[in-house]
């Protein structure tokens, strides 16, 4: 039977979801600033300010899901729980 090693099992548990907290920056970029963009009223690029901030807010979105994706795949790739199979389709 396999022994069961919790030191490992704690690093890997806390210590690779701290990324996840990347993808509460989309939320808070639509939903927290809400308030202050809105009383904003320059018009550059003949947009409404909010309008542009909802479109930048679709890049800052892609990047966020996207950095979480390469640290997954990194830390999977180190921990050896990534396949050959997996890492060639990837």
């Amino acid at each position: 039977m396999e022994k069961h090693n919790m030191k490992n099992d704690r690093r890997s548990g806390t210590r690779g979801r701290w990324h996840l907290l990347l993808l509460l920056v989309p939320f808070v970029w639509q939903v927290g600033a809400i308030p202050w963009i809105n009383d904003i009223t320059w018009d550059g690029l003949f947009l409404p300010f909010p309008m542009l901030w909802q479109m930048i807010g679709i890049v800052v979105a892609t990047a966020s899901i996207g950095a979480v994706y390469r640290i997954d795949r990194k830390r999977a790739r180190e921990s050896g729980e990534l396949s050959l199979d997996e890492e060639e389709n990837s």
